[in-house]
């Protein structure tokens, strides 16, 4: 057969990472999430989110930001099908906000 290329792995490559720790170290701010989840008794990952978003939301993230940030099914021709941007500063720059929001609640110094 042409162009087959003899004791080459042909396997499908993994396009994400196994977890979040093979992209997110143990000194990344976003970490203070983790700590904050921890400290919760009884909360559930719903009502997290629900005060992620409205608390984002008072402080100034634009809703497709924070809809990207919960991973919500974009809406709409042009988002579903046509805009492929992944949103990554603004979802970076949104949760160090929230970050920081969280660090001020607790009485900690911002981690930046």
């Amino acid at each position: 057969m042409a162009g087959f290329v003899e004791g080459v792995d042909r396997g499908q490559l993994s396009l994400l990472p196994g977890s979040l720790d093979d992209w997110v170290d143990e000194s990344n701010p976003v970490r203070v999430i983790d700590a904050f989840v921890a400290a919760l008794v009884g909360a559930t990952v719903h009502a997290l989110r629900r005060t992620a978003a409205s608390e984002m939301g008072h402080l100034q993230v634009p809703p497709e930001v924070i809809e990207r940030v919960l991973a919500h099914t974009p809406q709409g021709v042009t988002m579903k099908h046509y805009n492929r941007y992944s949103y990554a500063p603004e979802k970076l720059a949104a949760l160090t906000k929230w970050q920081d929001e969280l660090m001020r609640i607790v009485g900690q110094p911002s981690l930046q």
